[in-house]
């Protein structure tokens, strides 16, 4: 399984901190690597396996004056591939 990275940028007048990041399936482990402060991020997820069918959510939790951008989701997925 090779990383795959999210590419997270901010484009408002104002930077956004990532203050929290969280997943919910073990399978997909990640680290937040911070390129610009409040303003450029990746994500990078490396699927433990590539074998079976997995769904995981990862959570970013920021320091938006706005509730609806307090909370961002990131799906991560590993499909069967048809033969």
């Amino acid at each position: 399984p090779a990383p795959q990275i999210f590419k997270i940028k901010v484009q408002g007048e104002k930077p956004l901190k990532i203050l929290e990041t969280s997943g919910t399936n073990e399978q997909f482990p990640f680290e937040l690597k911070t390129i610009a402060e409040g303003r450029e991020y990746e994500l990078v997820v490396t699927p433990t396996s590539l074998e079976t069918r997995a769904f995981g959510l990862i959570r970013l939790r920021t320091d938006s004056e706005y509730p609806r951008h307090q909370r961002n989701q990131c799906f991560v997925v590993i499909r069967n591939q048809p033969q």
